[in-house]
């Protein structure tokens, strides 16, 4: 499957899924009340993204925003966005986990209880040129994708503009939610809700 043609059928269907931690220079930053809900937006290049998971120096999980800003701001650079996602048993990633094109995790296509195995579940990727995309895990793993990083998370927000068959609109779980989708520029959108409640 070539990366271009991923390419345009994100830029026809926003995807959104859970994700990991994220580091980012120059992108855009918005607050915004959507239905209620306030969020706290944010627009970036592709090329403008990094994954941590562990500390280069000691292999250990990085727990805390404050390390990945000392190791961004070690290179001399600026820490404008980052967020944390991504689903994690003991510290390991459930599912499939790439970053600078070394796979740390495989995907993860089991059965299971929790938010992770509500399916469908996908997969967050750039490519080694650059291009972004989200594809349903199943599909995913049958690519032939060439990646820079990669992240296999929790249940698609919304799959082929379709909300996920599992989440009920009624439901009284108002928790704090974060994603990622792709626009129909190929910027990648991340987005985390204000504050655990609905506003009034």
């Amino acid at each position: 499957m070539k990366l271009k043609f991923i390419k345009t059928l994100l830029r026809s269907v926003l995807a959104i899924l859970l994700f990991a931690n994220f580091a980012s220079i120059a992108g855009e930053y918005k607050e915004m009340v959507f239905k209620g809900t306030a969020y706290r937006v944010f627009i970036a290049e592709a090329d403008a993204i990094e994954l941590f998971w562990l500390d280069c120096k000691t292999g250990k999980p990085l727990k805390r925003f404050s390390k990945v800003k000392e190791i961004i701001e070690s290179r001399g650079e600026k820490l404008e966005f980052i967020m944390n996602g991504g689903i994690f048993d003991q510290n390991k990633p459930l599912g499939l986990h790439i970053e600078n094109s070394t796979v740390f995790n495989p995907i993860n296509l089991k059965d299971g209880e929790g938010n992770f195995f509500l399916k469908p579940n996908g997969v967050f990727f750039v490519g080694n040129d650059g291009i972004p995309g989200i594809l349903e895990s199943e599909d995913f793993a049958k690519s032939r994708l060439e990646l820079k990083y990669a992240l296999q998370s929790g249940p698609l927000l919304l799959h082929k503009g379709k909300i996920h068959p599992k989440f009920n609109p009624a439901s009284d779980n108002h928790r704090h939610r974060n994603g990622v989708g792709v626009d129909n520029r190929g910027k990648l959108v991340f987005a985390i809700t204000e504050t655990d409640h609905k506003q009034k």
